[in-house]
């Protein structure tokens, strides 16, 4: 997979295994460069264009990018939508499918037994709406509560992965709230959920084989 942007003269080649760093030394490039991610990642058109075996993939479906850790929602429309279908699917499935009919039919018959309780006509669906029950009842990820920022971001991650089949995660600024071991251990989570890594900082803090570096330097040349 390739990350490309129109004033870079570089790609950001992600490798199996092997998160990329891109380090961008000028304020005023940080700046501009994660101004751009940020802008795609909300109406999908911008300087940056993601690609996967040389074909272009849509940037919002499959790019996660994670600028500020403490504003995490770990039950946003799109978390929550996707979630639904994946219960839902379970729901039918043969190891429920039972259960599931029973539950139905119990539902019905508590709203004809309420209809006569009542003296109204109500009118009563003959087909009951999985998702709206689990909406109803409150039903949402717990993903919110751990005790550590590095534990909200894994969590959010492997979220980001196995329900949303994201394919590139990036992270802002993570060694400001990061350790070297914890980046290494959210590398091989990527690694493990098959998801790519990209991590942008401002400064180069250290240097290991587990990544591939880009770096910008203050004058605003691609040194590697």
């Amino acid at each position: 997979m390739k990350l490309t942007h129109t004033e870079l003269e570089k790609q950001l080649v992600f490798e199996t295994g092997k998160a990329v760093e891109w380090i961008i030394e000028s304020p005023a490039s940080f700046s501009k460069y994660v101004r751009d991610l940020y802008e795609i990642m909300q109406d999908n058109e911008g300087k940056f264009t993601l690609s996967d075996e040389d074909e272009i993939i849509d940037f919002q479906k499959y790019a996660e990018l994670i600028i500020d850790p403490f504003l995490l929602d770990f039950h946003n429309r799109q978390i929550q939508k996707k979630l639904y279908v994946e219960l839902q699917k379970l729901a039918v499935g043969s190891e429920f499918y039972l259960q599931t009919q029973e539950l139905k039919s119990q539902i019905q018959k508590y709203f004809i037994d309420l209809e006569y309780a009542s003296g109204y006509d109500l009118e009563i669906a003959d087909e009951i709406d999985l998702p709206a029950i689990f909406k109803a009842v409150g039903i949402q990820l717990d993903g919110g509560n751990e005790e550590t920022l590095f534990e909200r971001i894994a969590i959010y991650i492997k979220i980001m992965a196995e329900l949303l089949k994201k394919k590139l995660v990036i992270l802002v600024n993570s060694r400001s709230y990061l350790t070297s071991d914890q980046i290494d251990q959210i590398a091989e989570l990527c690694m493990y959920s098959e998801v790519a890594l990209l991590l942008i900082e401002n400064v180069q803090r250290d240097f290991s084989k587990k990544r591939n570096y880009c770096i910008i330097d203050c004058d605003e040349c691609c040194i590697s």
